[in-house]
């Protein structure tokens, strides 16, 4: 009895954490985690591009640069001050490349309302074109938005089929989900795993 309590007290305290951190991701720009990757990869890019490069690569067709001079429009710097209708507007463009981070940040601007209209089907149309390039994090999201009927109809069988592929791509976040789900089922074995 005292150890089912303990995972009992464990499971419902992380599930918070969890939870207080999807509200983050659903109810604000971005996730701090994210945040500190994406601008860790653009500072990285700009190590070998200036900023000046990046938007003669972006004007000239780019879709690395574009995506780059997206994030740099969503997160602002020395250079550009922040403007999201101008990150979704470079993301769009890398998007129509088929560059599948610009699908994602861009279902990610549909979804927050940044810069574009917010419209959750248009988010999952995105998501769904990076995730069949194998992006984790858009695989991760569409189990979300599947899991609580974002833009589609609620499917808690999808959502487990989008966090087991997001799960074999790497994503912590949804090995915990799927976790979570096979706990919920009293599949404790797969849980555990």
């Amino acid at each position: 009895m005292f150890n089912w309590l303990l995972v009992f007290i464990g499971g419902w305290l992380i599930e918070k954490i969890i939870h207080r951190t999807l509200d983050k991701i659903l109810g604000e720009p971005v996730d701090e985690v994210v945040d500190v990757l994406l601008v860790s990869a653009i500072e990285n890019y700009f190590s070998t591009n200036s900023p000046e490069e990046i938007k003669t690569k972006a004007q000239k067709g780019d879709s690395e640069a574009q995506y780059n001079l997206g994030n740099m429009f969503y997160f602002g710097n020395n250079d550009i001050e922040k403007d999201y209708e101008k990150a979704a507007e470079w993301w769009y463009k890398a998007a129509e490349q088929g560059n599948s981070y610009a699908e994602y940040n861009l279902g990610n601007a549909y979804f927050q309302g940044e810069g574009v209209k917010r419209n959750y089907k248009k988010a999952v149309q995105l998501w769904k074109k990076a995730a069949e390039k194998n992006l984790a994090e858009a695989q991760f999201n569409l189990g979300l938005a599947y899991a609580h009927g974002y833009g589609v109809k609620q499917d808690k069988n999808k959502a487990v089929d989008y966090y087991r592929e997001s799960a074999e791509n790497g994503c912590v976040s949804a090995e915990y989900n799927l976790g979570n789900f096979y706990f919920s089922q009293e599949n404790y074995n797969e849980a555990v795993k």
